[in-house]
């Protein structure tokens, strides 16, 4: 799968549209976004600068020069199971640091020994469709349809086809059904255009967890 990173022109067209999608809600389906929130930095907890917008929906949700750093507890998984919907921090697998950061943030859309299948951006777990924001493909904060309309109509903005082609096949992501090993976990970041995730290197080891996303640092 081509990433939308390497094309010029496409990092261009995200980042118009998405300084125009909040004023252009009626043009999205209605979804349910999980905001990150605010936290305390706490004994054992430590703070990250990330300043990708791989996780970035309808603002610039998760990005440290608009909203402050990240915070990350380390030991968060000793005491908690993990979760479907967890957002993490994690280190990128060795065979693709090369040419990536070497750690990163993703959201947690399989656990181990479930059963995971991706049909044209719709994911489904266990055979059941998952109902949530997270559960169909998004750039920007919008679906398929609403995006491609929403570049047609940004201004100053010129999607050709081979662009749009690469919108498209990002949206219409396929993965057969898949099952996740024993101490592993799928993850992809809520902005599928521009993350780098469990769609490229396959499943995540939990030994590369390297803690949860908790929120914001306050001010």
């Amino acid at each position: 799968m081509k990433i939308l990173f390497i094309y010029t022109r496409a990092i261009f067209i995200i980042f118009i549209v998405s300084v125009i999608v909040a004023g252009c809600q009626k043009e999205q389906e209605k979804v349910e976004f999980e905001y990150p929130v605010y936290t305390e930095l706490k004994e054992g907890m430590y703070l990250i600068t990330y300043d990708y917008d791989s996780m970035a929906l309808s603002k610039t949700e998760y990005i440290s020069f608009d909203n402050g750093d990240l915070v990350i507890d380390p030991n968060y998984y000793q005491t908690h199971d993990l979760k479907r919907g967890d957002v993490i921090y994690f280190e990128t697998p060795a065979d693709f640091k090369s040419h990536h950061p070497e750690n990163n943030i993703a959201r947690i859309i399989a656990l181990p020994d479930e059963k995971l299948r991706i049909k044209k951006g719709q994911i489904y777990i266990n055979n059941e469709k998952l109902k949530t924001f997270y559960g169909k493909s998004l750039a920007g904060g919008l679906h398929k349809k609403e995006f491609l309309k929403m570049i047609k109509k940004a201004p100053g903005t010129k999607c050709e086809k081979e662009c749009l082609n690469t919108f498209k096949s990002t949206f219409d992501f396929s993965l057969k059904k898949t099952l996740i090993p024993n101490h592993a976990i799928y993850v992809i970041g809520d902005n599928w255009s521009r993350s780098y995730d469990s769609r490229l290197f396959g499943t995540l080891p939990e030994i590369n967890i390297l803690g949860k996303v908790m929120g914001y640092a306050k001010p």
